[in-house]
């Protein structure tokens, strides 16, 4: 069970990382509904997995670096559309 609440708030950052509208991490640890702390733990987590976040202050959001998204096995692959992985 623990894992799949992984994955599922790393599915909720994915989403709001992807949409530019995370604020700052004080801010989208709130829209979350988690502490700074264990969003931060998390994102340590999807950089692990490969994901290539970083903060851009001009748009005040989290953003992807690279483009990409997580496969099936949950590792991130650059410059492949989502759709065309899930179907692998």
């Amino acid at each position: 069970m623990y894992l799949q609440e992984i994955r599922s708030a790393i599915e909720r950052i994915d989403k709001e990382i992807r949409e530019q509208k995370t604020g700052t991490p004080e801010q989208l640890a709130s829209k979350l509904e988690m502490s700074t702390r264990l969003l931060f733990h998390y994102m340590d987590i999807m950089r692990l997995l490969g994901a290539p976040i970083d903060y851009d202050k001009s748009c005040n959001s989290y953003i992807y670096s690279k483009k990409g998204c997580y496969d099936k096995k949950f590792i991130w692959s650059e410059s492949v559309e989502k759709e065309a992985l899930l179907k692998v």
